[in-house]
């Protein structure tokens, strides 16, 4: 499956971060990846960040849950 991250900075200064393709907990060490990056230009993220996250976020969780079955 395809990677992909999605960055859109609002005019209010609103960062989203859209993780397409991540497993797990893969998504978390690309977003501090980016916000890595985005530090060298400038852009500082205040770290209250807003997570919603998906359902691929869970795949670990939910096949750690099989196994103790």
């Amino acid at each position: 499956m395809t990677k992909t991250v999605r960055v859109l900075i609002k005019r209010d200064g609103t960062i989203v971060l859209d993780f397409d393709g991540f497993v797990g907990r893969a998504c978390f060490t690309e977003r501090e990846k980016i916000l890595e990056i985005l530090s060298r230009f400038g852009i500082n993220v205040d770290k209250k960040l807003v997570e919603q996250l998906k359902p691929e976020a869970f795949v670990e969780q939910r096949k750690e849950l099989e196994l103790r079955q």
